[in-house]
Protein backbone atom coordinates (compact mmCIF):
# COMPACT_ATOMS: atom_id res chain seq x y z
CA UNK A 1 0.00 0.00 0.00
CA UNK A 2 1.29 3.53 -1.01
CA UNK A 3 1.01 6.31 1.11
CA UNK A 4 0.90 10.20 0.55
CA UNK A 5 1.74 12.16 3.27
CA UNK A 6 0.71 16.23 3.38
CA UNK A 7 2.57 17.87 5.20
CA UNK A 8 3.40 21.96 5.79
CA UNK A 9 6.75 23.45 7.29
CA UNK A 10 5.46 23.33 10.62
CA UNK A 11 4.88 19.59 10.38
CA UNK A 12 7.57 18.36 8.13
CA UNK A 13 9.52 16.77 10.91
CA UNK A 14 6.67 14.81 11.98
CA UNK A 15 6.13 13.80 8.72
CA UNK A 16 9.67 12.92 7.82
CA UNK A 17 9.05 10.74 11.25
CA UNK A 18 5.91 9.19 10.43
CA UNK A 19 6.84 7.79 7.07
CA UNK A 20 10.25 6.23 8.73
CA UNK A 21 7.35 4.89 10.74
CA UNK A 22 5.38 3.05 8.23
CA UNK A 23 8.18 2.27 5.97
CA UNK A 24 9.34 0.20 9.16
CA UNK A 25 5.58 -1.09 9.25
CA UNK A 26 5.98 -2.51 5.58
CA UNK A 27 3.56 0.33 3.50
CA UNK A 28 5.63 2.41 0.94
CA UNK A 29 5.72 6.26 1.06
CA UNK A 30 5.13 8.44 -2.11
CA UNK A 31 7.97 11.16 -2.08
CA UNK A 32 6.66 14.20 -0.63
CA UNK A 33 5.85 17.00 -3.23
CA UNK A 34 7.18 20.57 -2.73
CA UNK A 35 5.60 23.51 -3.60
CA UNK A 36 5.28 23.99 -7.46
CA UNK A 37 5.69 20.72 -7.75
CA UNK A 38 2.91 18.73 -10.39
CA UNK A 39 1.13 16.74 -7.31
CA UNK A 40 -1.35 14.66 -9.52
CA UNK A 41 0.87 11.75 -10.35
CA UNK A 42 2.13 11.27 -7.24
CA UNK A 43 -1.40 11.39 -5.79
CA UNK A 44 -2.37 9.09 -8.52
CA UNK A 45 0.01 6.42 -7.20
CA UNK A 46 -1.01 6.82 -3.57
CA UNK A 47 -3.55 4.17 -1.98
CA UNK A 48 -4.22 5.98 0.86
CA UNK A 49 -3.50 9.88 2.36
CA UNK A 50 -2.13 11.49 5.66
CA UNK A 51 -2.82 15.04 6.03
CA UNK A 52 -0.75 16.75 9.10
CA UNK A 53 -2.33 20.32 10.09
CA UNK A 54 -0.44 21.94 12.29
CA UNK A 55 -1.17 25.14 14.80
CA UNK A 56 0.91 27.24 12.92
CA UNK A 57 0.83 25.97 9.59
CA UNK A 58 0.68 28.66 6.94
CA UNK A 59 -2.36 28.62 4.39
CA UNK A 60 -0.61 29.06 0.11
CA UNK A 61 -2.08 28.55 -2.74
CA UNK A 62 0.06 25.35 -3.74
CA UNK A 63 -1.03 23.86 -0.33
CA UNK A 64 -4.68 24.70 -1.27
CA UNK A 65 -4.21 23.26 -4.36
CA UNK A 66 -2.56 19.64 -2.71
CA UNK A 67 -5.54 19.57 -0.54
CA UNK A 68 -7.95 20.12 -3.17
CA UNK A 69 -5.96 17.34 -5.25
CA UNK A 70 -6.50 15.12 -2.20
CA UNK A 71 -9.99 15.30 -1.53
CA UNK A 72 -10.47 14.55 -5.31
CA UNK A 73 -8.69 11.45 -4.72
CA UNK A 74 -10.20 10.47 -1.79
CA UNK A 75 -13.71 11.62 -2.55
CA UNK A 76 -15.06 8.59 -4.60
CA UNK A 77 -14.25 6.67 -1.09
CA UNK A 78 -11.74 4.37 -2.91
CA UNK A 79 -8.78 5.73 -0.78
CA UNK A 80 -8.38 6.54 2.74
CA UNK A 81 -7.81 9.48 3.83
CA UNK A 82 -6.64 10.55 7.84
CA UNK A 83 -6.05 13.58 9.25
CA UNK A 84 -3.63 14.25 11.52
CA UNK A 85 -4.11 17.59 13.54
CA UNK A 86 -0.92 18.39 15.58
CA UNK A 87 -1.23 19.95 19.09
CA UNK A 88 -4.49 22.38 19.07
CA UNK A 89 -4.49 22.45 15.15
CA UNK A 90 -8.21 22.82 13.77
CA UNK A 91 -8.91 21.37 10.43
CA UNK A 92 -9.59 22.85 7.53
CA UNK A 93 -12.93 23.14 6.31
CA UNK A 94 -12.09 19.99 3.48
CA UNK A 95 -11.70 17.84 6.49
CA UNK A 96 -14.28 18.67 9.04
CA UNK A 97 -16.49 15.72 7.86
CA UNK A 98 -13.10 12.54 8.14
CA UNK A 99 -12.59 11.32 11.39
CA UNK A 100 -9.22 13.11 12.42
CA UNK A 101 -6.44 12.16 15.31
CA UNK A 102 -4.66 14.71 17.35
CA UNK A 103 -1.36 14.32 18.40
CA UNK A 104 -0.09 15.91 21.42
CA UNK A 105 3.38 14.48 22.33
CA UNK A 106 6.40 14.60 20.34
CA UNK A 107 7.31 12.07 17.47
CA UNK A 108 9.08 9.32 20.10
CA UNK A 109 7.93 6.97 22.82
CA UNK A 110 4.47 4.91 23.64
CA UNK A 111 2.25 7.58 22.50
CA UNK A 112 4.54 8.05 19.12
CA UNK A 113 3.77 3.98 18.90
CA UNK A 114 0.27 3.93 19.50
CA UNK A 115 -0.74 6.65 16.91
CA UNK A 116 1.48 4.74 14.48
CA UNK A 117 -0.50 1.99 15.45
CA UNK A 118 -3.57 3.45 14.84
CA UNK A 119 -2.27 4.77 11.69
CA UNK A 120 -1.50 1.40 10.59
CA UNK A 121 -4.73 -0.15 11.28
CA UNK A 122 -6.95 2.57 9.64
CA UNK A 123 -4.34 2.62 6.92
CA UNK A 124 -5.16 -1.40 5.89
CA UNK A 125 -8.74 -0.81 6.91
CA UNK A 126 -11.59 -1.03 3.87
CA UNK A 127 -14.01 1.29 5.16
CA UNK A 128 -13.67 5.24 5.13
CA UNK A 129 -14.55 6.94 8.00
CA UNK A 130 -16.63 9.85 8.10
CA UNK A 131 -17.78 11.70 11.41
CA UNK A 132 -21.14 12.29 10.96
CA UNK A 133 -22.41 15.19 13.01
CA UNK A 134 -24.76 15.07 15.64
CA UNK A 135 -28.00 16.77 15.87
CA UNK A 136 -27.72 18.41 18.97
CA UNK A 137 -24.47 20.12 17.61
CA UNK A 138 -26.00 21.18 14.56
CA UNK A 139 -28.35 22.68 16.67
CA UNK A 140 -25.57 24.36 18.52
CA UNK A 141 -23.45 25.30 14.89
CA UNK A 142 -27.27 27.19 13.87
CA UNK A 143 -26.98 29.27 17.29
CA UNK A 144 -23.58 30.29 17.44
CA UNK A 145 -24.15 31.55 13.37
CA UNK A 146 -27.35 33.22 14.65
CA UNK A 147 -25.59 34.86 17.15
CA UNK A 148 -22.49 35.88 14.60
CA UNK A 149 -25.13 37.54 12.28
CA UNK A 150 -27.26 39.27 14.90
CA UNK A 151 -23.73 40.79 16.19
CA UNK A 152 -22.88 42.01 12.55
CA UNK A 153 -26.00 43.44 12.19
CA UNK A 154 -25.63 45.26 15.44
CA UNK A 155 -22.21 46.58 14.39
CA UNK A 156 -23.46 47.31 11.00
CA UNK A 157 -26.33 50.16 13.08
CA UNK A 158 -23.91 51.18 14.46
CA UNK A 159 -21.83 52.27 11.98
CA UNK A 160 -18.97 50.12 12.30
Amino acid sequence: MRIYISAGKSTARIANSLSKALLGKGFAVVPRAEAGDDVRPLMRDADSFVVLVGERDERSEWREREWFEILEQASDRTKNLIPLLVGKAEPPNFLKNWQALRMNSPASGKHWDKLIETIAGLLEAKEIRLAIPRKADLVARERRLDAIEANARRLKSLGM
